[in-house]
């Protein structure tokens, strides 16, 4: 393989783990906006 492409791959892969660890963090913002409006909800019920 060319070094060329090697760095190529590598660029590419390494943008891809910023976008996954991204994704993660928006996944935790989701998820806690999610138990938020539960808790609010439960406070109703009670």
């Amino acid at each position: 393989m060319k070094e060329v492409e090697k760095n190529e791959i590598k660029r590419l892969s390494d943008r891809l783990d910023a976008i996954r660890h991204q994704q993660a963090g928006l996944s935790l913002v989701e998820s806690a906006d999610k138990y938020a409006e539960l808790e609010k909800k439960k406070r109703r019920w009670k």
